[in-house]
């Protein structure tokens, strides 16, 4: 009954707010009376002052402390890789700092007859052959293949297959450049022009020109075998290996000529391997395993003389296992 009481009596006040005659100042100030002393029995009069009260004390906060325009203030994201910018360096101009740091050296004379073996001696004829020996090194080789106008990363194994000419790249017998803006990534430039520094640095200067153009010649042979001609050339490497490997050493002063000629017989394996089966080469010339050696005519002279001949072997072993 209290409650029902109460009620009435709050209904009454606003029927006497009423009476006043609508907006006067005091018809206002008596409603929020009557409303407030009637609402304030009741749990969510509360519940809307604390809400109230809340609210303004969090806009005063922000204004005070400038929080809205912080908030508004957005953090800039970092571009997504491919909208990064690439800085890419022209083959021809890592080429130029090549020639400059390896004047001199044996390396350098042999780029110079390269240039005028090509009959085209000169600046550009030099670079080319310095672009040659960049495409050797580790460093991403990258070009645009006409029309296009896209950067792509060259597959290294078209290098054997063609030549540099003025920065663009050309197949052998093709007019046409396959690849057109030779160059490297500018963060590689220093690791290029420092692997063949140290190249330079491991060839002998006295080394001559005829020998150079020599070793130049047999590789370069090698480069153009076909993988039938390959097989070809494996079979008789193998049928000059074993005399080879059975040749007599009479003594330790003979040694250092027949460990040369061995070496440049497995030099010329592994490069023909890889011409046949890019997989070859590595199982001949990383061996893991080695099963005892065929016991042989002529007694090794010395323990290099025996591990080579084991090694030897081995090779050849290889050789008949992986051809048809």
């Amino acid at each position: 009954m209290g409650k029902i009481w109460k009620a009435f009596s709050g209904l009454a006040d606003v029927i006497q707010v009423a009476s006043f005659g609508g907006l006067t100042l005091g018809g206002v100030v008596a409603a929020i009376t009557a409303i407030a002393g009637y609402s304030s029995q009741l749990p969510w009069f509360w519940i809307l002052v604390a809400a109230a009260l809340l609210a303004w004390t969090a806009i005063f906060l922000f204004d005070r402390f400038h929080l809205f325009e912080r908030a508004m203030v957005k953090t800039p994201t970092p571009p997504a890789i491919s909208e990064r910018v690439v800085e890419y360096v022209p083959i021809n101009d890592v080429a130029v700092e090549v020639y400059g740091k390896t004047r001199g050296t044996g390396l350098c004379n042999f780029i110079e007859s390269v240039a005028t073996r090509n009959g085209k001696l000169g600046h550009s004829s030099v670079l080319d052959v310095c672009a040659t020996y960049i495409a050797d090194t580790t460093v991403s080789i990258f070009g645009k293949h006409p029309p296009s106008i896209e950067w792509e990363k060259l597959d290294r194994s078209i290098f054997k297959t063609g030549r540099f000419e003025n920065g663009s790249f050309h197949r052998h017998g093709n007019d046409d450049a396959e690849f057109t803006e030779i160059s490297i990534l500018a963060s590689d430039r220093d690791t290029a022009v420092n692997q063949i520094i140290v190249l330079a640095a491991a060839l002998p200067v006295a080394r001559s020109v005829e020998q150079q153009w020599a070793e130049h010649d047999a590789a370069f042979k090698i480069a153009s075998l076909s993988k039938g001609d390959a097989r070809k050339e494996l079979w008789r490497l193998r049928e000059e290996g074993v005399p080879l490997r059975n040749e007599p050493v009479a003594s330790e002063r003979d040694y250092p000529n027949w460990k040369k000629r061995y070496e440049a017989w497995r030099n010329e394996v592994l490069l023909v391997a890889e011409q046949y089966d890019e997989n070859l080469r590595p199982r001949i010339e990383v061996l893991n395993e080695m099963r005892p050696p065929p016991k042989l005519p002529s007694p090794a002279i010395n323990p290099d003389h025996t591990l080579c001949r084991a090694v030897f072997s081995e090779i050849l072993r290889r050789i008949e296992e992986n051809l048809p």
